[in-house]
């Protein structure tokens, strides 16, 4: 699983509450750029998700109910 790049992580922490156009202006990249960024961020996500719905059985082997729950 990859992580997000120092650039990735920068568009997260500012993403919220901005238009795509106002945080490219504001993190002096072209809106295509951004939209760039953002499609890999998405991917990497959903990569991450599949990978933990995969391996959820090991939760369940780890961390095994308690009688009652």
């Amino acid at each position: 699983m990859c992580k997000l790049s120092p650039t990735e992580e920068i568009i997260v922490a500012n993403i919220r509450d901005k238009t795509r156009k106002a945080l490219a202006e504001a993190l002096g990249m072209q809106l295509d750029t951004l939209n760039t960024h953002i499609a890999r961020i998405k991917k990497k996500r959903l990569d991450a998700k599949t990978l933990l719905q995969r391996t959820n059985y090991v939760k369940n082997e780890l961390y095994p109910k308690r009688k009652g729950e």
